[in-house]
């Protein structure tokens, strides 16, 4: 016996099936937004945490590097707006001469941002000398110095990261509570 021809069908999609289809994109964005932001909040905040350690890093080296004598301190200074939330960073050798675009007169390196605040128990200028060491003005060990990065938004402990400068120069970085 033959075979009947199969009525003919169309091929595609319905537009419940289309519906359904936007719906479940609709709830994956829905998910996904907030968790990129946190991501955006989080890296923000670790790579500005990190060009802190690098200034902080490139003053120390420097103390060692250009002060033989232990005459003089390198400093690394920060300028914080925390209105703004925003911060500068920049070091001071002792006699540099090299500059950058946009950096003061004097400094060999230099860095800014945005959207994250810098806050400090102890100030915003840190001093090397030549062993390396975190010291006063008039020379003598600084105490512990602890600066926190808080993302301007901050919502969780991963918004934020303080970093603690120990007299003997070591640095080392956890994430802390929104302040």
């Amino acid at each position: 016996m033959p075979r009947q021809a199969l009525p003919y069908r169309a091929s595609g999609f319905t537009i419940i099936e289309l519906m359904i289809a936007v719906l479940v994109l609709a709830i994956l964005l829905t998910v996904a937004i907030p968790s990129l932001q946190d991501i955006l909040k989080r890296n923000q905040v670790i790579g500005q945490t990190n060009e802190v350690i690098a200034l902080i890093h490139l003053a120390r080296n420097e103390a060692i590097r250009r002060n033989p004598t232990g005459d003089q301190t390198v400093l690394v200074e920060f300028i914080s707006d925390a209105g703004a939330a925003s911060w500068e960073g920049a070091v001071y050798p002792p006699g540099a001469t090299e500059t950058e675009a946009d950096c003061p007169v004097g400094a060999i390196r230099c860095t800014a941002h945005e959207r994250v605040r810098f806050t400090s128990n102890d100030g915003f200028e840190i001093r090397f000398d030549n062993r390396g060491y975190s010291v006063t003005g008039s020379g003598g060990l600084r105490d512990e110095v602890r600066l926190v990065l808080s993302h301007r938004d901050c919502e969780s402990d991963r918004h934020a990261r303080e970093v603690v400068i120990r007299p003997t120069g070591q640095v080392t970085t956890e994430p802390v509570g929104c302040t």
